[in-house]
């Protein structure tokens, strides 16, 4: 879940034991869906030996996420909701 309201994504990797993928070359995007069916498409940025990712956020508004990675040649996706986009449509015409 997007939780953070800002320019960039952050992510962090682990295994299935939750043990941080150091050392690991993986290659990833991230696909942004808006509301209008559009969608833009940024690459993943590996800090430098670590497990930290980053992509830019091409356009703010977005509500839901779909993160591709390539670890040692198998493809693993997930999606992830913005929360950011589902505050501000939730609260649209509130005037609390």
């Amino acid at each position: 879940m997007v939780k953070k309201c800002s320019e960039h994504l952050n992510f962090l990797v682990f295994d299935r034991k939750g043990n941080a993928l150091m050392d690991t070359s993986i290659i990833g995007y991230v696909d942004f869906f808006y509301l209008d069916k559009t969608y833009a498409v940024e690459e993943l940025y590996q800090l430098r030996k670590t497990n930290s990712f980053e992509a830019a956020i091409p356009c703010p508004g977005f509500y839901d996420i779909k993160v591709t990675l390539v670890i040692k040649e198998k493809t693993i996706s997930a999606y992830f909701d913005n929360e950011c986009t589902l505050r501000a449509t939730s609260n649209f015409g509130n005037d609390n």
